[in-house]
């Protein structure tokens, strides 16, 4: 295990799904860093909003946080928080550690 500031718990039926859950998060950094240097705020608002939906369906409740400040840095036109946000949410990707959670069994009537 590296070095985790944070731990994820992720239903174990989810873990084949969480490659492309991670790679889109990446994706979405690049895109918040690319619209930042544009200053692209109409890119920034709709990036923001995406990350919070995902995130909170896998449990990644640090990056619906960032969500949620990306869009109000937006709203503010604050670039220097944005890139602030930015850096935090790169940090917090290369330092993240995932447990995985067994469904819960179902009684049966």
């Amino acid at each position: 295990m590296k070095n985790a500031k944070w731990v994820v718990v992720l239903d174990s039926e989810l873990k084949h799904l969480l490659p492309q859950f991670i790679e889109h998060r990446c994706q979405d950094l690049a895109l918040i860093r690319g619209s930042i240097a544009r200053s692209d705020i109409a890119a920034l608002k709709k990036l923001g909003h995406n990350v919070i939906g995902p995130s909170g369906a896998f449990g990644f409740e640090y990056l619906v946080q960032m969500g949620s400040e990306i869009e109000t840095a937006v709203a503010d036109e604050d670039f220097n928080a944005l890139k602030e946000i930015a850096d935090r949410y790169e940090y917090f990707m290369q330092n993240y550690h995932i447990v995985y959670r067994k469904p819960e069994a179902v009684a049966e009537f």
